[in-house]
């Protein structure tokens, strides 16, 4: 006999990572993108990141230390919903954005004009440590997280407020299991 159980937090859990690559002369960030209000991230993260982030979770991303200093923070916000990977490349409305870069149509996929020059160099790109390359490993794939209730300071990275400082980045790993008001607190930070 099969018998399943789900948990349901009430608390969302907080998603914290360092956006090591920065190229503040794009038209948007690759991962995660902000175009026309609408916050993406399917790109540059392991796999299993995306099986295990729920809508309703918090996201909070650090700029890196070298270029900014330690604990500034790029972006912020709620994960509010999600699509297929093959949905959102295919889907008319999502065809201009900067990280909507592949035709799924061929095989292997092809690259189209979107993504800019300093990401994703297809099968000439430098192999990753499991000697696959960006250009392939992209096209496993499933799920792109969305949200429309983000705040982007890319262009002016800011501090964590007082009130919120011990949800700083610390280096070890994605995620980390908020408190009981930490997500409020959070969002009136910011004003999410």
């Amino acid at each position: 006999m099969f018998h399943l159980f789900v948990v349901v937090c009430s608390t969302p859990r907080l998603f914290r990572w360092v956006m090591r690559y920065y190229h503040p002369l794009q038209v948007a960030q690759l991962s995660p993108c902000n175009q026309d209000g609408l916050l993406t991230l399917w790109l540059c993260k392991k796999l299993c990141f995306f099986e295990i982030v729920a809508v309703g979770d918090l996201f909070l991303v650090f700029a890196s230390a070298s270029v900014f200093g330690r604990g500034m923070v790029m972006f912020v916000g709620f994960w509010t919903g999600d699509l297929g990977v093959l949905e959102y490349l295919t889907d008319p409305q999502y065809q201009g954005r900067f990280d909507c870069m592949y035709n799924p149509n061929t095989a292997p996929w092809s690259r189209n004009s979107n993504g800019g020059p300093h990401h994703r160099l297809g099968s000439s790109s430098p192999p990753r440590k499991d000697g696959t390359r960006n250009f392939h490993h992209d096209q496993l794939r499933t799920r792109v997280l969305l949200s429309r209730r983000f705040r982007d300071f890319t262009s002016n990275p800011r501090p964590l407020p007082p009130s919120v400082a011990h949800l700083a980045y610390n280096g070890r790993g994605y995620t980390y299991q908020t408190e009981d008001g930490d997500a409020g607190a959070l969002a009136a930070a910011f004003e999410l």
